[in-house]
């Protein structure tokens, strides 16, 4: 795709991608658009062919009301049937990072000197670690009742 930037439906295209790139994830972006939160106002989707085996990532502009997706190289090392998992995963994110991102600012606030830092650690990567399990569970919850046939 030559040009800079594409919108569909939601989903703005930004930045250059191979046009095999974008035709591969489009159609499984097109079939979540659903599953964007009723606060975002469009989701932008960039593609960095440099991100080694990291599948995608998604970020939010809460203020802005923005979902940010990144598609990196490792999505395409994944099989086919995996991918939409992927993207569901992805986008479930949209709904949990106001809560996460608000946890984690409090726990730095409540934490903020160096001899604290072992605590706030601990309690920033326990919430990670849950925050990405819910998301995973529920990704997964949903492929099984919405795309498999169950």
């Amino acid at each position: 795709m030559n040009c800079e930037s594409l919108r569909v439906g939601k989903f703005e295209y930004m930045g250059k991608w191979p046009d095999d790139i974008l035709d591969a994830v489009r159609p499984l972006l097109d079939t979540l658009e659903w599953l964007l939160p009723n606060w975002c106002q469009y989701a932008t989707v960039n593609f960095n062919s440099d991100d080694g085996d990291n599948l995608a990532s998604c970020g939010i502009d809460y203020g802005q009301r923005i979902v940010n997706i990144h598609i990196c190289a490792g999505f395409f090392k994944c099989p086919n049937n995996d991918r939409l998992e992927v993207l569901l995963h992805e986008l479930i994110h949209a709904f949990f990072k106001p809560l996460s991102d608000f946890a984690r600012g409090t726990i730095n606030k409540m934490t903020p000197d160096e001899e604290q830092a072992i605590l706030r650690d601990v309690v920033i990567n326990e919430l990670n670690e849950r925050n990405e399990s819910c998301t995973q569970d529920l990704a997964h919850c949903l492929m099984k009742k919405l795309f498999s046939g169950a």
